[in-house]
């Protein structure tokens, strides 16, 4: 019987060291790639929150209602960030995109800011209580913001594209019809 119970030790001391070289390693890699990924996958959720946060402050600002186009300098600053961390994850693919959203989302703000300012010199309608008058100059500012708005959305849309080939998943992008303008004019 000792020699049964020898054997047992034999094999029982090489499968602890065959664990101990071989499988232990082994999880504790991919153990570590899965956290990586999980980490990974958070810098890109930080991401778009950021972006999309700077996108809903500008559609928010764009209503008629507000007279001067929203600051978006702290939102930038949360990108930038959020950019940063994305490619110290090694996320290179999302940065051209991301930075083409971020100017395309700079230059909507500026067109919102013309048109806001060109609101702003209209004069009343001499009829209608509560309408102005829309001066060519404002039509042309308006069909600016809206050129820029499509541009800003194909440039989100690029952005999820990426961020789907980037996850290896389907994204979604809810998407919003573009402002309205006209509210109070003739």
């Amino acid at each position: 019987m000792s020699i049964f119970t020898a054997l047992g030790a034999c094999v029982a001391s090489g499968t602890a060291l065959w664990i101990a070289y071989k499988v232990y390693p082994y999880q504790k890699r991919l153990d570590r790639e899965l956290q990586l990924g999980e980490e990974k996958r958070r810098a890109l959720a930080d991401l778009i929150r950021a972006i999309e946060e700077c996108r809903a402050t500008l559609l928010t600002g764009s209503v008629v209602s507000v007279p001067e186009a929203p600051e978006i300098a702290t939102e930038r600053v949360g990108i930038q960030k959020s950019l940063a961390l994305v490619r110290a994850y090694g996320c290179s693919e999302i940065v051209d995109q991301t930075l083409d959203y971020e100017k395309r989302l700079l230059a909507y703000r500026r067109k919102l800011e013309k048109l806001k300012a060109k609101r702003a010199t209209c004069t009343p309608h001499p009829k209608i209580s509560g309408r102005i008058v829309l001066s060519d100059e404002y039509k042309v500012a308006q069909s600016e913001l809206n050129t820029a708005f499509r541009e800003m959305s194909d440039a989100r849309n690029r952005f999820f594209d990426g961020l789907s080939q980037t996850l290896g998943v389907e994204v979604s992008k809810a998407e919003i019809a573009e402002p309205n303008d006209n509210e109070d004019a003739t």
